[in-house]
């Protein structure tokens, strides 16, 4: 299966299409942008002020719990968990070219195009176990933020990529990428859907 007939399959699915028509489009965006502004300030305070650093992924964090809490209690997790297992036989890294309104989110956030790149293939070896704890039943995505977040500037190891400041970016950028192009594009379920998996796996995978 390529990328255009996953998001065919999701644009089929009235359910997933209801639950993301549904959704407060100005609440989003409002996360979104306050997403957008903590993540490029927890970048420039790294190596200028780590108690602000610190205070600052915090703020973070409760942003994106709130977002993630929202899209959880909304349905759209459920909704999105049902179709995700597709995404098992799609290369992210073949289908890069379907990928631009993600690479752009990102982009937007300040992660370099070079660095974002090798994400797609990241993505292909490491989705497996995330789109099977997506499909559970009851999967919420809001008690993933604190770990991802809060750890962020502090892990050890991973590949140069990954390193932002020198943070693990997909972490920390997963959180506003899921809430970003869950609206951005509907009635593009299948868009949608693919960015909130593309975010999730980036937080959660280990």
């Amino acid at each position: 299966m390529d990328m255009q007939t996953f998001y065919q399959h999701a644009d089929a699915d009235t359910g997933l299409v209801s639950t993301l028509r549904g959704l407060d489009q100005a609440l989003c965006a409002s996360y979104v942008s306050a997403l957008s502004a903590l993540f490029k300030q927890i970048i420039a305070q790294e190596h200028r002020d780590k108690q602000q650093f610190e205070a600052l992924k915090q703020a973070y964090a409760a942003t994106a719990r709130g977002a993630m809490s929202y899209l959880d209690d909304s349905g759209v997790t459920a909704a999105v968990g049902r179709v995700a297992p597709l995404l098992r036989d799609v290369s992210f890294k073949q289908n890069e070219a379907m990928l631009a309104y993600e690479a752009a989110c990102l982009f937007r956030l300040g992660i370099p195009h070079d660095k974002i790149r090798p994400y797609w293939e990241w993505l292909d070896h490491h989705k497996a176990p995330v789109l099977t704890a997506l499909a559970q039943p009851g999967f919420q995505i809001a008690p993933t933020i604190d770990a991802a977040v809060l750890g962020f500037g502090h892990e050890v190891g991973g590949a140069a990529w990954e390193h932002l400041s020198p943070g693990w970016w997909r972490r920390l950028a997963g959180a506003a990428l899921i809430v970003a192009n869950c609206v951005a594009e509907i009635p593009t379920a299948g868009l949608a859907t693919a960015s909130v998996v593309v975010g999730v796996v980036g937080i959660a995978a280990k």
